[in-house]
């Protein structure tokens, strides 16, 4: 039952990932509508729901507004998180000068990538360029698949699942939030299956260094013959 809720947790981050909201309220609406959900979940249910947007008419007002669209994405990380939040739920396709231009210009790596997986889910067809660690990439998003459809991530989720489903469900739904992280930050491109072994034993390693529990991951290092010149530097 325990990695029902864990898919289930992930399901819902995926979705805000996406800026998705509607799909991960109802998500958790309907967990929380279930006669038992354990409190561990429960709580988790609600911290997620607490960061959902919440809907008004002001903000409505403001969504299809594209002076207050470019002004936002002009403004501070917060307000340019609002701005993709809004172009989230808007047809994306009108709004393209603005965002063909944040995409060369912001240094938020995290916000670009949360707006190249819009441009994807809405299938935009027009090319677009996107700097990322002073490289210029083209691409056209309706021929890049869904980050979380890609092999890369299928095949990195499914080792660590293998790895820790039994042993400590907490710690991997802690990776595979850093997993979701990575292959947004990744796009417009994608890791490969080939490099799903390094990946999932980089995303371990960054997680236990980050819980100050280095020794476990030596244990783990060395149970699985793991050659550290192969793993990925992971910065979030």
């Amino acid at each position: 039952m325990d990695n029902y809720y864990d898919q289930l947790l992930v399901s819902i981050k995926q979705a805000i990932m996406m800026q998705d909201f509607l799909s991960a309220q109802d998500l958790i609406a309907n967990e929380l509508k279930m006669p038992y959900v354990p409190l561990y979940v429960e709580k988790q249910l609600n911290e997620l729901k607490d960061q959902l947007p919440k809907s008004d008419d002001h903000k409505r007002h403001l969504v299809g507004d594209y002076e207050t669209i470019s002004r936002l994405m002009n403004g501070n990380n917060e307000q340019q998180a609002q701005a993709i939040e809004y172009l989230s739920e808007l047809n994306i396709r009108s709004y393209l000068p603005l965002i063909s231009h944040y995409l060369i210009s912001s240094d938020n790596e995290m916000l670009k990538s949360i707006l190249v997986g819009i441009c994807i889910k809405q299938q935009v067809t027009e090319e677009l360029t996107i700097i990322k660690d002073g490289c210029k990439i083209d691409f056209v998003p309706v021929t890049i698949e869904n980050p979380i459809e890609s092999e890369g991530y299928i095949k990195t989720q499914q080792l660590l699942t293998v790895w820790l489903i039994n042993d400590d469900p907490t710690l991997l739904t802690m990776t595979l939030d850093v997993l979701m992280q990575l292959v947004y930050l990744k796009l417009p491109e994608s890791y490969i299956e080939e490099e799903t072994e390094s990946l999932a034993y980089s995303i371990l390693r960054y997680v236990l260094i980050a819980m100050n529990d280095d020794q476990r991951w030596l244990n783990f290092k060395e149970e699985m013959i793991i050659k550290e010149e192969y793993l990925i530097d992971i910065n979030l």
